[in-house]
């Protein structure tokens, strides 16, 4: 038994039922025989047109006979048919669930992408902004210290962003590209 195998699972006997089922299997089992028991011997006694009553017990006891045989065959084909049922669904769901499933994923990495880089960009511009703003505000006081002073002031203001100069022609107009 391997180390990650749930031990319920095992099969209990050649009836090959889940250990974890084998409760249920023996209940079910159980009524199906009671249930046809009552049903014959109801059969038999009111029904059966026996003359006595070792005739009428002769009769109950064949068709009894057959009866554990059947319930034990209905209930194994009864979770059998369950664990088949589970095994369709599994495959079904490999076949056609996980693709959709997949697409879900990969539309959902796209929009999150791209929801991702449109809050990057509109968080890059106001960082952008507020930086040179500080950077002309900063040219500013220094100017104005210089005119105090009566100095020269000759420093060139700040440079616009690169990607700002990259998107406009030299004449200040928005390139068309």
């Amino acid at each position: 038994m391997s180390a990650n195998r749930d031990p319920r699972s095992d099969r209990e006997s050649v009836w090959s039922i889940p250990k974890k089922w084998w409760a249920i299997f023996s209940v079910i089992f159980s009524v199906e025989v009671l249930v046809a028991a009552v049903f014959i011997i109801h059969y038999e006694v009111t029904r059966g047109g026996h003359i006595d009553l070792t005739e009428t017990i002769v009769a109950v006891t064949e068709r009894l006979a057959i009866i554990p045989l059947l319930a034990a065959v209905s209930c194994i084909m009864l979770f059998q048919g369950v664990e088949f049922v589970m095994f369709i669904r599994d495959a079904l769901g490999d076949i056609f669930i996980e693709p959709i499933r997949e697409r879900h994923r990969r539309q959902g990495r796209r929009q999150g992408r791209a929801e991702g880089r449109t809050e990057g960009r509109a968080e890059g511009r106001v960082e952008g902004r507020v930086e040179t703003h500080r950077d002309w505000d900063a040219w500013y006081r220094r100017l104005l210290e210089a005119q105090e002073k009566g100095e020269p002031f000759d420093e060139p203001p700040p440079r616009a962003p690169e990607d700002f100069q990259q998107r406009h022609e030299p004449n200040g107009r928005a390139d068309s590209s």
